[in-house]
């Protein structure tokens, strides 16, 4: 693990699961877990990558019997509109809005039917 990986475990509890072409950070709690973010270096992106980090957690998911995943944008982070499009393609529905904040969830078991 390098200092950031440690440094969220201690911190924040928070898993990662990383590649050399991106990573994806992720929280259970259960009877649910929060993605709390994901990144594809520039050149990977629309390849299929990040949704195969999303598929690692939610197997994580499946096997530890967690019933929800859910994840976040913010309408002012940059490139958010394809990071909306990119969610609610893999299967994710939109849940709530707060402000510029999104909430998005998609249940383990309808994952499974993907």
């Amino acid at each position: 693990m390098n200092l950031y990986e440690l440094y969220i475990k201690e911190r924040e509890n928070l898993d990662v699961i990383k590649t050399d072409k991106g990573f994806i950070i992720y929280r259970i709690d259960f009877p649910d877990c929060m993605i709390n973010d994901y990144f594809v270096m520039k050149e990977y992106r629309q390849s299929g990558h990040g949704y195969f980090l999303a598929d690692q957690v939610f197997e994580i998911c499946k096997q530890a019997g967690v019933k929800t995943v859910y994840c976040m944008t913010d309408d002012r982070a940059n490139g958010v509109a394809l990071s909306k499009h990119t969610i609610e393609n893999y299967g994710f529905e939109l849940a709530s809005i707060a402000g510029p904040l999104s909430t998005y969830k998609l249940e383990v078991a309808e994952w499974e039917k993907l």
